[in-house]
């Protein structure tokens, strides 16, 4: 008999899917990938034959956490297919993010530093994870469960739960980063995820990574099918977040300038000054 998926509360106060047999990954497996595996052609027989596609669908859109995200992916392979199209077609985060941060083995100093992150979820506690790509690199967390690790020579997309990660064009042709200690750069970098209704859309064209510099306005951006950054100069002053809204981006400065710019032509519009009151404020 397989376990069953039942709706119930969550400690946030709202309801979310849960598998009854399933464990955690704090059990150190892969979320009760085992069990489901030896029930995948039970599952599939019952979901698509008696209710469907659609409603394997429904139940995706209203889990609310990763960790049931994770483990309805890995009943079978529909059931995964249902959680890759819902991400593609449905960009609006659900889950609250998880907090990341380095942990240290009992000796460990940084210059013995063995890889392993810890990341605190709200629902299950915390998770460790070994990620080795992350060794003597800066990790910055980015939307959907993405990292952008970056070290002195290289910058990658990496996903720390399924491990699948994505080259970004050498850094070396950037100036402020040769020869910086990755720990202590100031330049900010950031991952926007376009979105597409098209399931054949190879995932890394997805990507855009950008790199915000400190002081002279500029940015870089590269997706992980670029050889180059292409850089492009938008205001005087440095710029401090970055988002993709309705197909455009959009980037604020530390004067609280809103500016509009369009990658393809690399050129950038203000579109909003800042409040009135603002040069009484401290700047951003």
């Amino acid at each position: 008999m397989c376990g069953r998926l039942e709706v119930r509360s969550s400690p946030m106060g709202s309801s979310g899917l849960h598998f009854s047999n399933s464990k955690s990954l704090r059990d150190g497996k892969p979320l009760g990938f085992g069990f489901w595996r030896k029930q995948c052609s039970d599952v599939q027989r019952f979901w698509y034959l008696t209710l469907g596609c659609s409603s394997v669908f429904f139940f995706s859109e209203h889990l609310n956490s990763i960790e049931d995200y994770i483990r309805f992916g890995t009943v079978c392979r529909s059931w995964q297919s249902v959680t890759v199209d819902q991400r593609r077609y449905n960009f609006s985060p659900k889950t609250l993010p998880w907090m990341m941060f380095p942990f240290y083995e009992k000796g460990e100093v940084d210059n013995n530093y063995s890889g392993s992150h810890e990341f605190y979820s709200l629902s299950e506690g915390v998770h460790k994870l070994y990620l080795p790509e992350a060794i003597n690199c800066s990790c910055s967390g980015s939307p959907y469960g993405w990292l952008i690790i970056r070290g002195n020579q290289r910058m990658e997309i990496l996903n720390p739960l399924s491990r699948v990660s994505f080259l970004l064009p050498p850094i070396s042709m950037l100036e402020d980063f040769v020869g910086s200690d990755p720990s202590y750069c100031t330049n900010s970098t950031h991952l926007v995820i376009l979105p597409s209704s098209s399931s054949t859309v190879p995932l890394k064209e997805l990507f855009v990574a950008f790199v915000l510099f400190r002081e002279d306005g500029k940015l870089a951006f590269a997706r992980p099918t670029d050889r180059a950054w292409t850089t492009m100069k938008i205001s005087n002053t440095s710029h401090k977040d970055i988002l993709l809204f309705n197909n455009k981006f959009y980037i604020v400065d530390t004067e609280g300038m809103l500016w509009c710019f369009d990658i393809t032509r690399r050129v950038g519009i203000e579109i909003a000054l800042p409040p009135k009151d603002k040069e009484d404020e401290p700047k951003i």
